[in-house]
C-alpha cells in the first residue's frame, strides 16, 4: 500500500518539476527574445524565473530524498552490519523527519502566515509573496513522507532480523562460498539452510546459470553452458517470484 503511495507521489511530483523546468526554459527564451530581438525587454519574466527557481530547488530537493539521492557520508555507516547499522539508518530518518518537520514545516508555514499578514506584494508579478514561500512547508511535508516510509522499511527489516536472528558472519561465509568456490563449513541444518538461502538470491540476481536436468554434468564440475537441451528450463521461468522473495530475504540480512 505505502509503495504503491510512494510510487504515486513520485510520478506527480516528478511531472511537475518537468513542467515547472519546461515553463522556465520558455520564460528565460523569452526574456532573450524580448531583450534582442524586438529591443522592449520583458518586465516580469526576471522575476518569474526566480520563483521558478526556487519551486524547483526545494521540490527537486525533496524528490532525491526520496529517490535517495542527496550527496551523504557513509564511512561510519559502510563499517557497521546487521542490527547496528539498521539502528544507525533508523536515526538518520528520524533526525530527517523532525528537520523537515519543525525546520520547514512549521518554520514554512509561520513564513506563510507572516508575509499573507503583511500583505508583501511582488514588484512584477504582483502576486503574494506567501504563495511563493508556500513551497518550504509543502517541500517539507514530502520530505517527512519519503522519511516515514524509509523508517517504516527499516524497521521492518530490524523486525526480521529480530526474529529470525541470522548472524552476518554467517552471510560472509556464504559470501566467500560463491566468491571462491570452496566450500563452507556449518554447525547446524539451520545454517545450511540459511546459506541456500543466500546461494539461489545469488542465483537469482545474476540469472546467468541454466537448471539442466543432467546431473551428472552438473556434479562433474563443469561449467553449465546456456544452450541447454530441450529438457532444460530457467529457475526463474519456473518459479517467477522466487527472484522477488530470495532477493527480498538476501538484502535484509546483508
Amino acid at each position: 500500500m505505502l509503495e504503491k503511495l510512494k510510487h504515486r507521489v513520485d510520478k506527480v511530483l516528478g511531472w511537475f518539476l518537468i513542467i515547472l523546468m519546461a515553463v522556465n526554459v520558455l520564460n528565460v527564451l523569452w526574456q532573450v527574445f524580448t531583450r534582442f530581438i524586438l529591443r522592449d525587454p520583458s518586465s516580469f519574466t526576471e522575476e518569474l524565473a526566480r520563483y521558478l527557481l526556487i519551486w524547483v530547488g526545494l521540490l527537486g530537493a525533496s524528490y532525491a530524498a526520496g529517490q535517495k539521492m542527496h550527496l551523504a557520508i557513509d564511512i561510519i555507516l559502510k563499517s557497521l552490519e546487521g542490527k547496528t547499522r539498521v539502528l544507525v539508518e533508523l536515526c538518520i530518518q528520524l533526525f530527517i523527519f523532525l528537520f523537515a518537520l519543525f525546520v520547514m514545516v512549521i518554520g514554512g508555514f509561520r513564513l506563510v502566515s507572516i508575509t499573507l499578514k503583511l500583505n508583501q506584494i511582488s514588484a512584477a508579478l504582483q502576486i503574494q509573496l506567501g504563495y511563493v514561500y508556500l513551497v518550504l512547508p509543502l517541500s517539507g511535508l514530502l520530505i517527512m513522507f519519503y522519511a516515514f516510509l524509509s523508517f517504516m522499511e527499516r524497521n521492518c527489516i530490524l523486525r526480521q532480523k529480530s526474529r529470525l536472528g541470522i548472524k552476518p558472519a554467517l552471510l560472509r561465509v556464504a559470501n566467500k562460498e560463491i566468491k571462491d568456490g570452496t566450500p563452507a563449513h556449518f554447525d547446524s541444518s539451520r545454517e545450511l539452510c540459511v546459506s541456500f538461502i543466500h546461494r539461489c538470491s545469488h542465483f537469482f540476481q545474476h540469472r546467468h546459470l541454466d537448471y539442466c536436468d543432467n546431473a551428472a554434468e552438473h556434479r562433474s564440475g563443469s561449467s553449465i553452458d546456456h544452450g541447454c537441451p530441450a529438457d532444460g528450463y530457467r529457475f526463474g521461468q519456473f518459479c517467477p517470484s522466487g527472484h522477488t522473495l530470495l532477493h527480498s530475504i538476501r538484502s535484509a540480512y546483508e
